[in-house]
């Protein structure tokens, strides 16, 4: 086989390749939000998971922010103990107010 049948019989696998991606994977971006209570003080250590897929999430930080890798439009799942979790789209500068779970009160 010739060097330039080698050479295109690569590209061919390689546009193949590519076609073959999901849309999906290619669409994802950082998406980046704040977790706060209702008196607006910020989540420490509240989990956002993409619906769906439990391996791709985050933890909030010190100030109630994070980050996470997904496509806009996507379910995300935001939950931290003892707060009602909520589920909302995603989209980059959300800002999530939980409210508190008063049902397990005695």
């Amino acid at each position: 086989m010739s060097s330039a049948k080698k050479l295109f019989a690569k590209v061919c696998m390689l546009v193949a390749i590519m076609i073959a991606l999901p849309m999906s994977v290619l669409a994802q971006s950082m998406i980046s939000g704040n977790v706060k209570e209702a008196i607006g003080e910020p989540i420490i250590g509240a989990t956002v998971v993409e619906k769906g897929n439990a391996k791709n999430a985050a933890v909030t930080d010190f100030d109630g922010n994070f980050k996470i890798k997904v496509a806009s439009g996507k379910k995300l799942v935001i939950s931290y103990i003892g707060m009602v979790t909520q589920e909302v789209a995603a989209k980059d500068g959300m800002v999530v107010t939980l409210e508190e779970d008063n049902t397990n009160l005695e």
